[in-house]
């Protein structure tokens, strides 16, 4: 019994920029399997605690403006952050886009990085990728890694003007190179298309399992599949089970389900009732309907 791959589509380059509030910050939702956005676009929440030096955590409104109105670099992006997530005042892009503006103009890195973002989602002005492309790059190659991957997406947008594999390519694997998962994630995946000009398993396992290694569990489980393909130059059904098995205990249903088939197959080596049964249930409580 062959293990069934429930993915739909391993390599999708549609960004969905759907977003949801959450603690009066602005994130990005979670996202399908398929491509990891995680540390894109409005992620203020890790960007505000990031950079927001603990002396202007109480600052009130007015002292804000004060004291950005007087040049200050670090008082201009403070009042950027409280118009952009509405502390102490009424939300307001165009206000937020102006002093972080004004902080990019002082050479401020993490100002031409939350420039792009404005850019990038149309916060405050028309969406423009190719002003984001040019404001990501400045910060990009001074190290930073939120750029250098969604610098990356941009040219990993198979529907987008900018689509470009290899520079797509080259940004993640600097991201990847200094650790981030989803920049790993969505590396091997661009290696894992085998219609692709860049197929490459051996690298897409290299960079399915740094992720997969820091808890990715997409990243296990395409990485379980590839050990999984019996007719592949990489079948490991051992591999498998390990990476299968990392992802169900994540409670991941299609790695519980394929799991369960594996313990279930009387020709594969593998076999054992009790643990198929107890995946099969795992899969079943989660409303996998092939699994009951």
């Amino acid at each position: 019994m062959k293990a069934e791959n429930l993915l739909s589509n391993k390599h999708s380059g549609d960004i969905n920029m759907s977003y949801k509030q959450n603690s009066n910050q602005w994130i990005s939702p979670n996202l399908n399997r398929t491509f990891n956005w995680s540390m894109t676009s409005v992620k203020w929440l890790f960007i505000t605690l990031l950079f927001m030096p603990a002396c202007f955590a109480q600052s009130s409104f007015d002292q804000a403006i004060t004291a950005a109105e007087n040049g200050g670099e670090e008082s201009q992006y403070e009042l950027e952050l409280m118009y952009l997530n509405g502390d102490k005042t009424t939300q307001n892009y165009k206000e937020a886009l102006f002093w972080n503006t004004k902080t990019a103009e002082q050479n401020s890195i993490k100002a031409k990085y939350h420039l792009a973002l404005m850019h990038h989602d149309g916060l405050g002005t028309e969406q423009n990728y190719e002003k984001a492309i040019e404001l990501y790059k400045g910060p990009a190659l001074n190290g930073l890694v939120q750029a250098q991957f969604n610098l990356a997406h941009i040219y990993d947008d198979a529907n987008g003007s900018f689509e470009d594999t290899s520079e797509a390519i080259y940004w993640y694997k600097k991201a990847a190179g200094q650790g981030d998962a989803d920049a790993q994630f969505n590396l091997a995946l661009i290696y894992d298309d085998v219609n692709g000009d860049f197929a490459d398993t051996s690298e897409a396992i290299h960079w399915y399992k740094k992720s997969a290694e820091q808890g990715d569990v997409d990243a296990q489980f395409n990485l379980a599949l590839i050990y999984d393909d019996v007719n592949g130059d990489f079948a490991d059904m051992s591999e498998a089970i390990c990476w299968y098995k990392k992802a169900a205990e994540q409670g991941d249903v299609q790695a519980q389900f394929n799991l369960a088939l594996i313990y279930d197959d009387v020709n594969g080596g593998f076999e054992d009732t009790a643990e198929a049964i107890y995946w099969y249930k795992k899969a079943a409580e989660q409303g996998a309907a092939d699994a009951i």
